[in-house]
């Protein structure tokens, strides 16, 4: 089912792939369609690949200041405020000194 054609809620338009070193900061930059007039959720899909969620990371945080400060984020929803175009998701990696291949995970 199509939204209403006065629904002006943005959809997420891209994510993108970003790949840090074991115990840095892996930051997803979630691009939206365009900005909406009202504030807008969107659900956000984590996904393990070879990277095991809460072993190999910490909890996520959200910024929608491009970086500058994070806040903590509380399940798998963002209500992404009036305007914005981007936010980012940051998973804090872990460095367990265990030698293993490059590990990863996916954020839709």
């Amino acid at each position: 089912m199509n939204p209403p054609a006065t629904d002006d809620r943005p959809q997420v338009g891209s994510v993108s792939s970003p790949t840090v070193v074991e115990g840095s900061n892996l930051d997803f930059t979630v691009t939206l369609t365009h900005p909406s007039t009202t504030a807008t959720t969107v659900t956000l899909t984590p996904a393990s690949g070879t990277a095991t969620l809460g072993t190999d990371t910490n909890a996520p945080q959200v910024s929608f200041d491009g970086g500058v400060t994070f806040s903590a984020l509380g399940g798998t929803t963002v209500t992404v405020p009036v305007g914005a175009t981007s936010f980012i998701v940051r998973y804090p990696t872990v460095n367990d000194n265990i030698s293993e291949p490059t590990e990863t995970m996916t954020l839709g």
